[in-house]
């Protein structure tokens, strides 16, 4: 199986999104939160997230961001 990325731009800069077509949610990483200069924002509880590897983590705040990929909008989660 072949992973898929699509440029997302931030900001004026590139970087490269995997899409996950089984996802429940969109993640970026807090490195990109942090270069792309935007404002995460707490969550009122964190929640328990499995990513592409395979190993779980908590995301305890989310960032305002609106990504469009055809008619589809995504909030994505730090």
């Amino acid at each position: 199986m072949s992973l898929l990325f699509l440029p997302l731009i931030l900001k004026g800069t590139t970087y490269f999104a995997l899409l996950d077509s089984g996802a429940s949610d969109s993640f970026i990483s807090a490195d990109v939160v942090k270069q792309a200069g935007l404002r995460p924002v707490p969550l009122k509880e964190p929640i328990r997230v499995r990513v592409s590897n395979g190993q779980s983590m908590d995301a305890a705040h989310f960032v305002r961001v609106t990504v469009v990929v055809g008619t589809l909008h995504l909030r994505l989660f730090l």
